[in-house]
Order: structure tokens, then sequence, then C-alpha cells
């Protein structure tokens, strides 16, 4: 057990509970700065408190927020993706959303662009596919970033079941992919 003492301990989630401590900003003396790390049961510091957020571990990796930019690390604290996004999500599927400007694009497991950030909008990974928006209308990729259904509709249903329902046209669809 480590003998550091933090100013909170949140609650263990996968074996890893986010700390944080407060620095004295000379800046402005009563409002103490705040930052996050991380330490495992054993009570051993896996990051360092250095970040201005950190969010909860999804598959084995976490955001992170320093400097007003995002990255991700991984639950040894290894960093994945440099703190260089304006805007990050979570892991689904093996790949992170990431913000660029105003676009986004996607990373993969070992931090690695692997889609460019050209969308509009993106949503998660399921199964292997994302749905996304360019240029007013949604299409579906995979995470090559092939298009499996062009960018035509007005609205893309996540799959149930295999079976989508999307809106093109102003009207409703079902499509079997």
């Amino acid at each position: 057990m480590s003998n550091k003492q933090y100013s909170t301990i949140a609650p263990f989630y996968d074996d890893i509970a986010i700390v944080s401590v407060n620095i004295a900003d000379p800046k402005s003396p009563d409002k103490p700065r705040t930052f996050y790390g991380a330490i495992n049961k054993e009570g051993i510091e896996v990051v360092p408190p250095i970040y201005n957020i950190l969010w909860l571990f999804n598959e084995k990796k976490a955001g992170v927020c320093k400097n007003d930019k995002w990255g991700f690390i991984d639950a040894d604290g290894k960093i994945i993706a440099e703190c260089k996004y304006n805007e990050i999500w979570h892991f689904s599927n093996g790949m992170a959303r990431v913000k660029v400007k105003s676009k986004w694009g996607y990373i993969n497991a070992e931090g690695e662009e692997v889609i460019s950030s050209k969308y509009d909008t993106a949503f998660d990974f399921k199964n292997g596919t994302a749905i996304v928006k360019q240029n007013n209308y949604y299409g579906l990729i995979d995470k090559q970033g092939n298009v499996l259904l062009p960018f035509e509709y007005e609205m893309i249903e996540p799959s149930i079941n295999g079976v989508r329902k999307v809106k093109k046209d102003g009207k409703y669809l079902l499509l079997h992919c």
C-alpha cells in the first residue's frame, strides 16, 4: 500500500480508482487546481495526478484532458493518444471517436488515426460498423473507413438483429445490414 495522500479517491471500477489532488494556484490562492490520476487495488499509483480530467476506463483505456486538449491512456498510465484532440469519446469495438477542429474521425486501440477526421457527426462502432454524417446526410462505414451505406440518408438507426431503420427522401425504410 502506498502512503500517498489524495484529496479524493473514487470507488474502484475494473480494479482502478480515480484519485485527485488539490494544488494551490499562485494566480488564485483561494481556488486550488484539481488534478486527476489513478491507483490500483494495491494503492499503487498507475496514473500520476497530472490531468485536468480523467474518465473511467473503458476497454482498458481512459480519456484524459490536459490543457484543454484530449487524449487517451491505458490502465498502466501509458499514453495511447497524445492530448491533441478538441473532443473525444470512449472506446467501443476497439475504436474511439476523436474530433479535430470541427470534424470527427476514429483512432484504433493503439492510438493510430485509422479514419481521418472528415465527418460532421460520428457515432460509436457497434458490430464493426459506425453511423457517420457528412454534408447533411448519414452513411455507414466499417473500421477501415469503407462506405457500406452511401451518404444519402436523412437518418440511420443502429442495427437491431441485422435490420436498420433509415429515412430517405422523407420516407422510412428497413435495410438488412
